[in-house]
């Protein structure tokens, strides 16, 4: 190994997947903080099936590399190995939710109930990787129309899939509970919009459902960027949404980029004001990956650019993030709804003493 040991191993990781740097760049100790941090953004099959390409590792079975493992000194074990085995279980999950889904489409249409995949099940199949086992996924995410949701579940009963403790409120307005099949991967989420209701205007589900059998590539890289970006809130909280900066980097380092309409893109997140959420989704995928972006509107939005300066800084990115809520969660109706009969003034208050408080106490 070499001698990089830098404290920044998600920046580190951007550049491995870009084959900006190789893994002999790196100590032993950094490769791992390098491999945790694929991990917990979901891409950790996809630096093994990168490395692997460009030469830097080399497959070994299964039950050997587990041998290795778990002979080695390191609380880690070997980290290529690790990665090297997140492939293997990836690449079984993922067959597993692929099958489902044929199993799934057969029944719809039979049903004549037209199902549109979703997410990573788009991506997947329209061939936007370069290994279906590189893109790590916990469930399927199929399209039906409103007037067909009841008769979807309807189905999914008849095939076996049960209801799951997943938290769902209400508050998800545009899909119904996940339900999943006993002794198979992952679940199914039925979506009766693309989004939630406060940024369905992004792109509607009759804007999907009218066109053809599966989405448009422009389709799919709206629904992508404002999922992560609105939905998920990446810009609002000052988060890097990596898998899904990847998963377009991927795309427009192929021969589909040509397939996007990035002005029916940008007019999309402008009607909705979020066409700075757009530009720092596209920049931080350039600067991270290397995707040849379109131009932006106007400057890189500020919040894009600190999101990436605080990146490996957790404690920075957890205070960023509770500043940028700060507002929302003050507001005059959440305090009514904790406190029905206090002014929302009191609540307020109290909220914002207690979390000073708690913010004040000092770390074990």
């Amino acid at each position: 190994m070499g001698q990089r040991d830098s404290s920044q191993p998600s920046l580190t990781l951007a550049q491995l997947l870009r084959s900006a740097a190789s893994p002999s760049d790196s100590t032993d100790e950094h490769l791992v903080e390098v491999a945790l941090a694929a991990d917990r953004m979901g891409l950790a099959p996809a630096l093994w099936g990168h490395g692997v390409r460009a030469g830097w590792w080399h497959p070994v079975p299964d039950d050997a590399a587990e041998l290795v493992r778990q002979r080695s000194d390191k609380p880690f074990g070997q980290p290529e190995l690790a990665l090297q085995a997140s492939l293997s279980l990836n690449r079984k999950r993922i067959a597993d939710l692929l099958a489902q889904g044929e199993d799934i489409e057969i029944q719809f249409r039979l049903a004549g109930i037209r199902p549109i995949r979703l997410k990573g099940w788009h991506t997947i199949t329209a061939g936007w990787w370069p290994d279906p086992a590189e893109r790590t996924m916990t469930d399927l995410d199929v399209l039906v129309s409103l007037d067909r949701s009841d008769e979807a579940s309807d189905i999914l009963r008849g095939m076996g899939y049960v209801a799951i403790e997943s938290g769902h409120t209400s508050l998800a307005d545009h899909e119904l509970a996940p339900v999943r099949l006993p002794g198979h991967a992952g679940s199914v989420e039925v979506h009766l919009e693309l989004l939630l209701k406060r940024w369905a205007g992004v792109l509607g589900a009759d804007e999907v459902l009218d066109g053809d059998h599966q989405m448009s590539t422009t389709d799919a890289v709206t629904h992508l960027i404002a999922h992560a970006q609105l939905q998920d809130e990446s810009y609002l909280l000052g988060r890097v949404p990596w898998r899904a900066l990847y998963e377009l980097a991927l795309l427009l380092h192929s021969d589909r980029r040509s397939d996007i309409d990035w002005n029916l893109v940008r007019s999309r997140f402008a009607d909705a004001g979020a066409e700075r959420a757009l530009d720092g989704f596209l920049w931080q995928s350039s600067m991270l990956f290397g995707a040849d972006v379109p131009p932006r509107s106007g400057r890189v939005p500020t919040r894009s650019r600190l999101a990436l300066a605080i990146v490996d800084r957790p404690r920075l990115g957890a205070a960023f993030a509770w500043l940028a809520y700060l507002p929302r969660s003050l507001s005059a109706n959440r305090m009514r709804a904790l406190e029905p009969d206090r002014p929302p003034w009191r609540t307020r208050l109290e909220y914002l003493v207690s979390s000073a408080r708690a913010k004040a106490k000092p770390r074990p």
